[in-house]
């Protein structure tokens, strides 16, 4: 169900420069005894307004009777609006009426703020959860402009020029409410109100204008009766008045055997001012130790580095070494002109003879080379010996530049 006001024009006006405005927007009874004689159950609230809103309060009278508020919002920010438990539900009952007290702050404002569906305008409405369901949707009012041209001085001389008749029994003010106006008269009283001195008092009289004086109260009744409106005129309501002491305190565990001066020692050094002090101090001491410590990291790891690529330099030589040393012959019979007699055919043993001339050359009786069978394709250990024994350079060539690149882009940071 939506309460508040539905005035989105210059009749909802807040003036400028004014560190707490309250306004007031009312359900009234006149609505409220559409509802069942049983009541409903209302369990959950929100307060809306836009940026200037400080403090929403829905307010609950049964007949001359205040109870407890039904919200009370002290801290509203348009960035965070979420709804309020009502726990337990409140029985709502026909007659009962709800004011939706809104407060703004206009205080860096230079000019009248006006009611809208813009974020710089502003609204005062809430919204209430509630069971079983009814067929009252809507309880809002609409203020009458013959409260608003009073509040601002309005000249009454200019109404009568601007054509506002008054019927035998019923004043100027009254004529417009019961008949409306022209928009030319309307822009004027709002050009009237934007030259008004905001003094203390004229604030004072706008303030009363949205507490007490007549307006249109709209019970939407939807699924049902059509919306109807009935002239309302509220009995003069104080702002609320709010005696709560509110203390923000760190509830323990073991909140039942906690002293007081043990949650109120807990609660002053848990307040959000102290724990962003000391989350500034860790960081800036965490800030400084490791920009400390970082130097000589990267010290250390420029002078082990070379080390580690040394010892790989030379740990990749043995192991060619080694290679080398199990190979019967220095070359491999592939990549070569060497003409070592093998069995290409079966791969089999190895022969032992001289070097044969392709065309009646001799026979060297010195040249005595066994060979081991080699499969045409395969590589020679001698190969994978000399290949390993540059790609081992290579790699510790290309650590080492590494290190070099590593340790100055370390050092250049500092």
């Amino acid at each position: 169900m939506m309460m508040g006001s539905t005035n989105l024009n210059e009749l909802f006006l807040i003036p400028p420069g004014v560190d707490q405005f309250t306004m007031r927007a009312q359900c009234s009874d006149l609505c409220t005894d559409t509802i069942p004689v049983e009541g409903v159950y209302i369990f959950s609230g929100l307060s809306h307004m836009h940026t200037r809103g400080r403090i929403g309060v829905a307010r609950h009278f049964r007949g001359d009777e205040e109870l407890p508020p039904l919200m009370n919002n002290r801290n509203f920010d348009f960035n965070y609006q979420t709804a309020t438990d009502i726990s337990p539900p409140r029985k709502f009952l026909p007659g009962d009426r709800i004011v939706i007290e809104c407060t703004y702050s206009t205080a860096d404002d230079t000019e009248i703020i006006s009611g809208g569906e813009g974020t710089m305008n502003e609204m005062c409405l809430a919204f209430f959860d509630y069971y079983p369901k009814t067929n009252l949707s809507s309880c809002v009012s609409y203020y009458m402009p013959s409260g608003l041209i009073n509040a601002v001085r309005y000249p009454p001389a200019k109404l009568i020029e601007a054509g506002v008749v008054a019927q035998p029994g019923e004043t100027l003010l009254e004529a417009v409410d019961n008949r409306g106006m022209s928009l030319p008269l309307y822009y004027d009283i709002i050009a009237h109100a934007k030259r008004t001195s905001w003094t203390s008092s004229a604030v004072r009289r706008l303030e009363d204008y949205y507490s007490s004086k007549s307006y249109v109260a709209f019970c939407d009744m939807s699924g049902g009766t059509p919306l109807f409106t009935l002239q309302d005129k509220p009995r003069f309501v104080e702002p609320f008045q709010d005696t709560s002491d509110y203390q923000c305190v760190h509830v323990w565990n073991n909140a039942s055997t906690a002293t007081e001066s043990t949650v109120t020692a807990a609660a002053s050094t848990l307040s959000p001012d102290i724990i962003a002090t000391t989350f500034k101090a860790t960081l800036a001491t965490v800030a400084t130790t490791f920009q400390a410590t970082l130097p000589t990291v990267a010290t250390t790891f420029q002078a082990t580095l070379p080390t580690v690529a040394t010892t790989f330099q030379a740990t990749l030589a043995t192991v060619a070494s080694a290679a080398t040393e199990r190979a019967t012959i220095g070359v491999d019979p592939l990549l070569t002109t060497t003409t070592a007699q093998k069995n290409v055919t079966t791969g089999s043993e190895a022969t032992t003879a001289g070097v044969n001339a392709t065309a009646g050359g001799s026979t060297d009786p010195t040249v005595s080379v066994q060979t081991t069978p080699v499969v045409i394709g395969q590589s020679s250990t001698t190969a994978v010996a000399v290949n390993a024994t540059e790609t081992g350079a290579a790699v510790a060539v290309g650590l080492s530049v590494f290190v070099a690149v590593v340790s100055a882009l370390v050092l250049a940071s500092y």
